[in-house]
């Protein structure tokens, strides 16, 4: 595949798997730290698919396909802070 991020991001978008999966080869080290960084290692290994697959679905709504690299580290932001809202447990009164 070519170095051309915003070739590939345009690619994927359009539903090239094997564009997404270059996409998921090159960014998810910085997605797994991301994630590590905000939450226990087991729950981030889970949460990387989640935010990839959350990417793929919304890749089209991606204006400028040169930022794929921030916009997906902050799906994982996003995704990190879910996790912990999920798990908060509520007050009985």
């Amino acid at each position: 595949m070519s170095d051309d991020l915003p070739g590939l991001v345009r690619a994927a978008a359009r539903g090239n798997r094997e564009a997404f999966g270059e996409l998921y080869g090159r960014f998810r080290r910085a997605v797994h730290g991301v994630l590590v960084a905000r939450l226990p290692a087991d729950a981030a290994e889970d949460v990387v698919q989640d935010v990839f697959m959350h990417a793929f679905t919304h890749l089209k709504d991606l204006r400028e396909p040169a930022s794929f690299g921030a916009w997906i580290c902050a799906i994982a932001r996003r995704r990190a802070v879910d996790h912990y809202r999920r798990e908060r447990p509520t007050a009985e009164r």
